[in-house]
């Protein structure tokens, strides 16, 4: 009997550091990745994935910056290379290329090209910097400066899905 009675204590005791432990570590987190030679970052929950470039097929009478389909586990996706996307030359696929999944939520089957990703940034690495604020580009949510001085620049996903210039793929 004293066993459970431990038992239960030591669970409790569990739960409460676990619960301390996550109410203390709230850092905002997002995702680090570069689009040609910029730095972007964007919020967790606006992707739900992030893969290798899969087999991509064109697509006729698109927009250059559309670099195709692909299949994903059964399912397809409009890629959209976000090089060419912002006037930058198109980005070829290599080793170090990724595609970032839009968030079902979002929008359904689209994803971003990207150069590369470099993983998750904290909110304590950065300082604001307005100087990203535009009218043309509204999918900019914010501007940010790193630690060595490095401009990083924050994509909205549901403002750029919201934008006819990334809806109308056709040329």
């Amino acid at each position: 009997m004293a066993t459970r009675t431990d038992l239960r204590k030591f669970q409790q005791s569990l739960i409460e550091r676990l619960n301390a432990s996550t109410a203390t570590s709230t850092l905002h987190a997002r995702l680090g990745f570069q689009i040609g030679e910029e730095a972007w970052l964007v919020d967790l929950d606006g992707c739900s994935e992030v893969l290798p470039v899969p087999a991509i097929e064109p697509v006729p009478l698109a927009h250059k910056w559309v670099a195709g389909v692909a299949n994903v586990r059964g399912n397809l996706y409009t890629i959209v290379d976000m090089c060419g996307f912002l006037g930058h030359p198109r980005a070829e696929a290599t080793a170090t290329s990724r595609v970032l999944l839009l968030s079902p939520r979002i929008a359904r089957g689209a994803g971003l090209l990207v150069t590369s990703a470099y993983g998750l940034r904290h909110d304590g690495q950065f300082t604001p910097d307005d100087s990203y604020k535009s009218g043309e580009t509204p999918w900019i949510k914010a501007g940010y400066r790193d630690r060595n001085g490095r401009y990083w620049r924050e994509l909205d996903p549901q403002q750029l899905v919201a934008q006819r210039s990334f809806l109308d793929v056709s040329e």
